[in-house]
């Protein structure tokens, strides 16, 4: 899939999309050991998944959303975290 999606790339965040055919769009996230312990990959994960959840209308339809979270991601605030992601949101409304 990552062969054949689109890729943008942001300081925090590497965004895959690739059209999936379905009638839902898919949230896939992956944040590694690099990025920290055990409690800052999930809090990275849930604000990854409630952002996508509040904005899923502004999203591609019918794609499949990969979210890699680099290592510099590990000790921002949320509200840095959802700006980096609305930046891609930005990325992903574009033509």
């Amino acid at each position: 899939m990552l062969r054949r999606g689109r890729c943008w790339r942001r300081a925090l965040f590497v965004l895959y999309v690739m059209e999936n055919g379905l009638t839902v769009s898919r949230l896939g996230i992956t944040v590694s050991r690099k990025v920290g312990k055990a409690v800052q990959r999930n809090r990275i994960k849930r604000v990854v998944r409630e952002f996508f959840r509040l904005e899923s209308s502004q999203w591609r339809v019918m794609a499949d959303h990969v979210f890699i979270a680099r290592p510099a991601a590990a000790g921002v605030e949320n509200v840095v975290l959802r700006r980096e992601l609305e930046q891609l949101l930005v990325y992903l409304s574009r033509p």
